[in-house]
């Protein structure tokens, strides 16, 4: 990979080395994909070995053939993403992971506000909200935020989505990695403004009532939850009151 990172619309520069076993008599094309977000087509290219110019049939069998080339991300590649790149040959369906790509916005969205609270030293949260706010046993609560990166995190960081009472067991969970995995936390760079979402199941046999939902993040390998403060002043249990669910039937 020569590109470490990219915005829609750059091309990507890569070398992909091929060897044969046994001469071929026909040339084959091969494919090469980048997956976005929810791992939708984000690039695309289909071609020739060597650009056409050097394909397979003319290669002796054991050489290394080195072919670089470029691949352009769509101007509509959703962002940001870690985008990974797989390979085959045309008309198989075999595609082997090559490596991967991380796929920046133009620009980064503004921030909603002020900081909420800060979790560790490089991690704002700057926006978040329940939907809906009153809810069925059983049903699936959104819970959509914003996290601002003052400086780069440099690890990867979990985030933990919480129903109940704080410091008790949780009555359901909603964790995961921010953006569905697809963009951790080691690649934000100072700057990066991050809109994303969580989902939490309420348990179906969830008495009525009114119950706090709690959100943070924790260390992914040492399942450390990260320092979360307010006004300077760190929280019990490292977490935040995102809001109130009503549970009625």
């Amino acid at each position: 990979m020569e590109t470490a990172v990219a915005h829609p619309g750059d091309n990507i520069w890569l070398t992909l080395y091929w060897q044969a076993s046994e001469p071929l008599q026909e040339p084959v094309e091969f494919v090469l994909e980048i997956l976005g977000s929810d791992l939708v087509p984000v690039g695309r290219l289909q071609s020739f070995h060597g650009r056409g110019l050097y394909p397979a049939n003319l290669w002796p069998p054991g050489q290394i053939i080195a072919d670089r080339f470029a691949v352009q991300v769509d101007e509509t590649a959703v962002t940001p993403v870690l985008a990974p790149i797989f390979v085959g040959l045309a008309g198989q369906e075999t595609r082997a992971a090559v490596g991967e790509i991380e796929i920046q916005p133009a620009d980064w969205p503004p921030v909603a506000g002020p900081p909420l609270a800060k979790l560790g030293e490089n991690i704002e949260l700057t926006d978040v909200s329940l939907m809906p706010g009153t809810a069925l046993p059983g049903q699936v609560i959104t819970v959509t935020v914003q996290w601002h990166a003052s400086g780069a995190p440099g690890d990867d960081y979990t985030t933990f989505v919480h129903l109940g009472e704080a410091g008790q067991p949780p009555s359901a969970t909603g964790d995961s990695q921010p953006r569905d995995g697809r963009y951790p936390t080691r690649l934000w760079p100072a700057g990066a403004v991050i809109d994303d979402a969580y989902t939490l199941t309420l348990p179906a046999d969830l008495p009525d009532g009114r119950y706090p939902i709690w959100i943070g993040l924790y260390n992914s390998t040492t399942l450390e939850r990260l320092p979360l403060t307010r006004d300077s002043q760190r929280q019990p249990n490292d977490a935040f009151l995102a809001g109130w669910i009503d549970v009625t039937r």
